[in-house]
């Protein structure tokens, strides 16, 4: 905060995940957004979450680990760098903020996730 800073981005790193409330406060103190890639975080604060959806990821590495154990050809599985994305947006989250923020419309109607607000 002391640097000026316009918003705060929330990686996936377990260290500073387990203090994001932490994090949420001094930007809420600092009157800025925060945006993350870990879905829960816009629940509890943050603008928005835009990551991997985990549960389909789970999903596809079962599906896979299944082929496998039922002696799938390996050389068969084709090799995809495919990570189902999920957009969660908090539009309460703009509340407060030093500058003026706007959510549009085209994102909102995009969201897998709406917090206080639908979908």
């Amino acid at each position: 905060m002391a640097r000026g800073v316009d918003a705060l981005w929330v990686g996936g790193d377990v260290t500073v995940l387990v203090a994001v409330e932490q994090v949420l406060a001094a930007a809420k103190q600092g009157r800025i957004p925060v945006f993350s890639i870990v879905p829960p975080v816009a629940a509890r604060g943050a603008l928005f979450d835009r990551g991997a959806n985990f549960y389909l990821v789970g999903k596809q590495t079962g599906e896979l680990a299944a082929q496998i154990l039922k002696g799938a050809d390996l050389t068969k599985i084709p090799i995809r760098n495919y990570v189902p994305d999920k957009l969660i947006v908090n539009p309460k989250a703009v509340e407060g903020l030093k500058d003026p923020w706007r959510i549009p419309d085209d994102v909102l109607r995009r969201a897998d996730q709406v917090i206080d607000g639908g979908k």
